[in-house]
């Protein structure tokens, strides 16, 4: 028996490919920075990101509110 393919048509593909681009396009402008933004830095407006390397580690640092000081980070890792 065959195994079933998923199928798209060309709308969800032209989705697909316009989410891909905003995903790029976001990554592409992050700031890049080695000092950690979470407390020192204040973020424009809520969602602000900043790309932060630290020890060696990169992680997304996101700006939870706008003209705040506090940012959330999340650690990026390679996928095997």
């Amino acid at each position: 028996m065959a195994k079933p393919q998923k199928q798209f048509s060309y709308i969800d593909n032209q989705k697909i490919d316009k989410d891909v681009k905003t995903l790029f396009d976001w990554v592409s402008r992050l700031e890049y920075t080695e000092t950690n933004p979470d407390g020192s830095r204040k973020g424009q407006f809520a969602g602000d990101a900043v790309l932060l390397k630290s020890g060696g580690n990169y992680y997304v640092e996101i700006c939870i509110a706008a003209n705040s000081t506090t940012w959330r980070g999340i650690l990026l890792s390679d996928t095997p």
